[in-house]
């Protein structure tokens, strides 16, 4: 997955939005959303060049923005 696409909430996904504003690493191998606060996601990179670490981002407005 190299971005995050969210589908309209009123179109049942007929539009696709990108929603990774924040996101300083566009491979994300892993996406996890908080049972109890479904606004909350967690996103996980796979371990890169050149820096060879991998990364978690989270969003608590449901991907608009990511820290």
């Amino acid at each position: 997955m190299s971005e995050l696409y969210p589908s309209g909430a009123h179109d049942a996904g007929a539009t696709w939005i990108p929603v990774n504003q924040g996101l300083s690493s566009p491979n994300i191998t892993s996406l996890v959303v908080d049972p109890f606060h479904p606004g909350t996601l967690h996103a996980g990179t796979h371990i890169s060049q050149p820096n060879n670490r991998a990364h978690v981002f989270m969003s608590e407005d449901y991907g608009a923005t990511w820290y």
